[in-house]
């Protein structure tokens, strides 16, 4: 127990808060410009393979349930704020490479 307190006493020091920068349409613009490139187009689908691949990997754990699904959600969670941040239009969307 006293371990991981140290370790998330350790955590809370280490990582400051930093302030956000404003978000403006020429950044989100600017963002879905790139992942319609070739290669924001392979970040796209290795991000939902990854995500794909945390979340089965979590439902198969046999111990540690708790973390994996957690580390899962989270996984999901940072790339539905990458997708958050740049306009959205439906032909957007990558489906095969």
């Amino acid at each position: 127990m006293m371990r991981k307190l140290r370790a998330a006493w350790s955590f809370l020091r280490t990582q400051e808060w930093v302030d956000e920068p404003e978000w403006l349409d020429e950044d989100a613009e600017s963002l879905r410009r790139f992942m319609l490139t070739g290669t924001g187009r392979k970040l796209a689908l290795i991000l939902r393979n990854q995500v794909l691949r945390q979340s089965v990997a979590a439902t198969q754990s046999d111990k540690g349930l708790d973390r994996a699904c957690g580390y899962a959600n989270g996984f999901a969670g940072a790339v539905s704020v990458l997708d958050s941040l740049q306009p959205q239009h439906n032909d957007d969307f990558p489906t095969e490479s």
